[in-house]
Order: structure tokens, then C-alpha cells, then sequence
């Protein structure tokens, strides 16, 4: 590598070249390996269900719009386990497996709030990753402020101030009276007039706020990962994965002549799994389905360098997720 990293590394740190996964794998996480399941998993790193990692990964599952032209070869049949992001292979349906139903494939109640539904499938292309060293989750509860005496109107946030401004003054001499006069200028003044009328008479509207409720935010989730290939092998699965992300959060434009250029055919969602010895993790709280909707790559986390095939040294991935269902008490109460 050069001074300035522009030349790259001759070699990768291992030395190797097309390194390939445990001859006999076994135990749990088999199927991962031996794509028993019928997923074309892209994993990194490719080891990652190696013993002295823990067992812990984040895997990722993508639902991908049915109306999308790149799911309508149904009858192709994927193999191998790494199919090109955007082929059919790629973007086969998987059979049975419909997401668009009240109950997906991973148990979880989708759109059961109300909101619309919207058509997917999950497709055979899934990634699983290590798991990033911070994983926060952030509830939101949406409660705002308002003004009892602004909702009432000025009529009648007046006549119950009216009401409380006689009892205060009633000790001294003609207080209705002046109460009665205040009412007058005040129903046929603005906003500012009616604050100055109640500062000289010595009183101030009270806004009367109460906190109410105005329901919940949607969870947000964001992942950073650090690659660094230890094979060129590795670093075309890093390209993949980053690949992948990209296309799936994209819109496609129909594909006919006509009106349908006008609309975007929306983009795929995600199921998010948090797993452990080949299960999903129940110590740690569900995702529920999610939109993609930023990506972040950078090439250069510690200044430009590649290696002699031009791949670089190391790429930092961050995406953040949003939910699109509410998490109510029911929800937490099935683990999200």
C-alpha cells in the first residue's frame, strides 16, 4: 500500500483466496450452513457461526412487494448460497410464505392496528450479520400539553373566568359590576386586548393545560457494522450485503406503458431477528416488521486504502429501521 492507500494492499490478511465453510457442519446452526432451509444466506463474516463467536447474530428476512416485476418468476427454484442481489434467484418467492396476512412467518400480528396492509412475500435472499456492539431500543410515548381554556373558546373560557374573577372580587364594592363591564370589552376584543384588560383589572387568563394523549411513535432501530474482508471472497459477500440493503430500500417505477410510470411501486420491508444458538434470542425484545429507510456506507472509515483487487480495506455500514406497526400492551406482552 502506498502512502496514501491508493495503491492498496498487496494480499488479504488470511492469504486466502475462495475459503469455503466447515466440511461437516453440525449442531444448531447447520442449516445456516448447509441452506437446509431454502434462504440463500449472505453472511458476514464467514465464519460467523463459528464456536468462539458466541452463537450470537442478527439475521435479516426481506418481504418484497408483490407487485414488484422482479418477483414474477415464481416456478425458478434458487440454489446456492449466494445468489446475485437482483436476479431472479435473488427475488424468488418463496412458496407459501406470505407476509401480507394478519400472522407472517415469524408469528408476529402485522398491521393488526388498523393501518393498512400491504402485499408482500418473503423472498428466498436473507443476510445474516454479527451482532453490532451497542443495540439500543427506544419507546415513545406521545403526550402533549393543551389549553382546556383555548379548546373552550373565548366565549366560554371567559364565562368560567368570569364566573371565578366575581367569587375573587365579591369582597369589594360593585365587583359584579366591574366583572359585568370586563365581560363586554372582553367578548368583543382579540387575544392581546383581552390580556391587557385582565392585567388591569390584576388578573391573568389561566390556559388551564392538561396533559393528554395523543398515542405512540413508531421504534426506530439503528445497526453499524464494521467490515474488513479477510478473503476476496469475504469482501464480494461485504459488496453483496451492502447490495442487497440498497436495492431493497429502493422504489421501482412500473415497468408499463401508461399511468403506471406515475407511481412508485414501493419498496421491500424487513423482519429483524435477534439469534442465539440458531433461535431467536427471547432475553431480548422483538423487532416487529420494518422500512428501511437510511443507509449509510463509508469506504474509508480510517482513510482510503484497498486491496490489489480494489476492494477495500475495511467499509462501515449503518442502516436505520423504523417499525410500522404500534407496539401496544399486547405486543409487549408476545415479547416486542
Amino acid at each position: 500500500m502506498s502512502g496514501n492507500g491508493t495503491q492498496g494492499f498487496n494480499s488479504y490478511s488470511a492469504g486466502q483466496t475462495n475459503p469455503s465453510t466447515p466440511d461437516s457442519p453440525s449442531g444448531p446452526l447447520s442449516a445456516l450452513y448447509t441452506n437446509s432451509t431454502g434462504y440463500n444466506f449472505l453472511n458476514y463474516p464467514l465464519d460467523l457461526l463459528s464456536q468462539n463467536r458466541g452463537g450470537h447474530y442478527i439475521q435479516f428476512f426481506i418481504n418484497a412487494n408483490q407487485s414488484s416485476q422482479y418477483t414474477k418468476n415464481t416456478n425458478y427454484v434458487a440454489t446456492g448460497s449466494m445468489a446475485t442481489p437482483g436476479t431472479a434467484a435473488a427475488l424468488q418467492l418463496k412458496e407459501g410464505v406470505n407476509v401480507s396476512t394478519n400472522v407472517n412467518v415469524s408469528g408476529k400480528n402485522q398491521y393488526s392496528n388498523g393501518t393498512l396492509t400491504r402485499p408482500t412475500k418473503r423472498i428466498l435472499s436473507a443476510i445474516s450479520l454479527y451482532m453490532p456492539d451497542t443495540m439500543q431500543t427506544q419507546y415513545n410515548a406521545n403526550w402533549e400539553g393543551e389549553s382546556l381554556t383555548k379548546a373552550m373558546g373565548p366565549i366560554g373560557a371567559f364565562a368560567q373566568g368570569a364566573k371565578s374573577a366575581g367569587k375573587s372580587l365579591s369582597s369589594s364594592g360593585g365587583a359584579l359590576e366591574v366583572t359585568g363591564n370586563l365581560s363586554q370589552g372582553l367578548l368583543g376584543a382579540g387575544t392581546e386586548s383581552t390580556d391587557f384588560m385582565l392585567y388591569s383589572g390584576g388578573l391573568a387568563l389561566n390556559p388551564q393545560l392538561e396533559v393528554l394523549y395523543k398515542g405512540l411513535g413508531f421504534r426506530e432501530f439503528q445497526f453499524e457494522f464494521l467490515f474488513s474482508p479477510k478473503s476476496s471472497a469475504e469482501a464480494q459477500a461485504i459488496k453483496d450485503i451492502i447490495k442487497t440493503f440498497k436495492f431493497h430500500m429502493a422504489p421501482e417505477i412500473g415497468s408499463s406503458a401508461g399511468d403506471s410510470a406515475r407511481y412508485f411501486i414501493m419498496p421491500s420491508e424487513f423482519d429483524i431477528q435477534f439469534m442465539f444458538q440458531g433461535v431467536e434470542n427471547s432475553n431480548v425484545n422483538k423487532i416487529s416488521t420494518c422500512v428501511l429507510t437510511n443507509i449509510n456506507v463509508d469506504y474509508a472509515p480510517n482513510g482510503w486504502a484497498t486491496y490489489n483487487d480494489g476492494f477495500p480495506v475495511q467499509t462501515r455500514l449503518t442502516l436505520q429501521f423504523k417499525e410500522v406497526e404500534y407496539i401496544t400492551k399486547q405486543r409487549v406482552d408476545q415479547g416486542f
